[in-house]
């Protein structure tokens, strides 16, 4: 790995097989790093084999965990935990890169003050369903619920609730599952066009104000959510 100006992590063209790698650690604490031999946890891999969870490694260094990827204007980027990003430079499809592969899930741990190691267990999927229920039950943040929609072992309960969060990345995330209660749809549906009615209202309350481009903007962000919404109900309608 090597680090630009920006602080990006990129992925070198290739990596000599073996190595070491270390465990999970966070920073200015009191776990202490441990290097391990190469096993069967430790594996070679590109962008494409990449797996949320892993852990990326660099030497005896460890960058973080994978939390979710990213494909822009063709770049292609890792998302680790702690905010770090790994770059894979254009024509650098096949770089490889070393982690480690947990057979275990991520712990999430309620009382810990690492929020970015918690959301990574979240976004773990080898996670449990009853880790899952525990996450959606007690947090609260964009950030998790994020992890929440878009976790394969989510049930449509779990959809449900976070699907409830004011933000409407998540939200909008949230449309991507089939798995979605018909009853979750006309709620978003409602609760999208009631934000809309709102904003409205305190735009023309307010009249010439500062806070007009953001309410215009925030109007028409509603608009599109329920416009999508309303587009994934009448599919489903079709297919039934």
């Amino acid at each position: 790995m090597t680090t630009d100006s920006n602080g990006q992590l990129h992925a070198p063209a290739g990596t000599p097989d073996g190595g070491r790698f270390m465990r999970h650690f966070r920073r200015d604490s009191d776990i202490i790093l441990e290097e391990q031999a190469p096993s069967e946890q430790f594996h070679q891999v590109t962008f494409d084999t990449a797996q949320l969870g892993d852990e990326v490694v660099d030497g005896s260094t460890s960058s973080g965990f994978i939390a979710g990827k990213n494909v822009t204007d063709g770049v292609q980027r890792l998302i680790l935990h702690n905010g770090h990003r790994v770059r894979f430079d254009p024509g650098a499809e096949a770089a490889s890169f070393e982690v480690r592969r947990r057979t275990e899930p991520l712990p999430y741990d309620l009382t810990s003050h690492d929020y970015w190691a918690n959301v990574a267990a979240a976004r773990d999927p080898r996670q449990s369903v009853e880790v899952l229920q525990e996450i959606v039950d007690t947090e609260a943040e964009d950030d998790f619920m994020l992890a929440i929609v878009e976790h394969p072992k989510a049930t449509p309960e779990m959809l449900d609730k976070a699907s409830r969060h004011n933000s409407l990345q998540v939200r909008d995330a949230a449309l991507n599952r089939d798995e979605l209660w018909m009853e979750t749809l006309w709620r978003m549906k409602r609760q999208a066009e009631e934000a809309a009615t709102q904003e409205r209202e305190l735009l023309r309350a307010e009249g010439v104000s500062p806070n007009a481009r953001y309410r215009e903007q925030t109007i028409a962000a509603y608009e599109q959510h329920a416009a999508k919404v309303t587009q994934r109900l009448a599919g489903a309608a079709w297919r039934d």
